[in-house]
C-alpha cells in the first residue's frame, strides 16, 4: 500500500480543521454555560429579593446574591441530602441559597 504525499497533506489538513472545529465549538459551549448562569443568578436573586423583602438593589445586586446563593444553596441542601436536577432545580437551589445569605445579612444589620 502506497501513500503519496498529496493524500498525506490532505488528510493533515482534515484532521487539522476538524480539530479547529471542536475549538470553537467547546468555546461557544463554555459561552453559553457562562450567559445561561448569569441568567440564573439574576433570577434567583430577584425572586430572593422579593421573598424576603429586598427590594430595589438593581441587576447587578441581584446577579450576585443569585451566584453567591446558588454557592451556598447548592452546599446547604447537599448537607441534608437534597439535589435538584435542571433548570428549575438551579434555580430554586439559588434561591434557597441567596434567602439563606439575605436572611444571615439582616441578622448582622440589626
Amino acid at each position: 500500500m502506497q501513500f503519496s504525499q498529496k493524500k498525506i497533506e490532505k488528510n493533515i489538513l482534515s484532521l487539522y480543521f476538524f480539530l479547529i472545529f471542536v475549538h470553537v465549538y467547546n468555546n461557544f459551549k463554555q459561552i453559553e454555560i457562562m450567559i445561561w448562569t448569569i441568567i440564573v443568578g439574576i433570577i434567583a436573586g430577584l425572586i430572593a429579593g422579593k421573598i424576603m423583602g429586598h427590594d430595589g438593589q438593581g441587576c447587578l445586586i441581584d446577579l450576585l446574591l443569585g451566584l453567591v446563593g446558588g454557592f451556598v444553596g447548592g452546599n446547604v441542601l447537599g448537607w441534608i441530602g437534597i439535589e435538584w436536577n435542571g433548570v428549575i432545580g438551579q434555580i430554586v437551589t439559588a434561591v434557597v441559597g441567596a434567602v439563606i445569605i439575605l436572611w444571615v445579612w439582616s441578622l448582622i444589620k440589626k
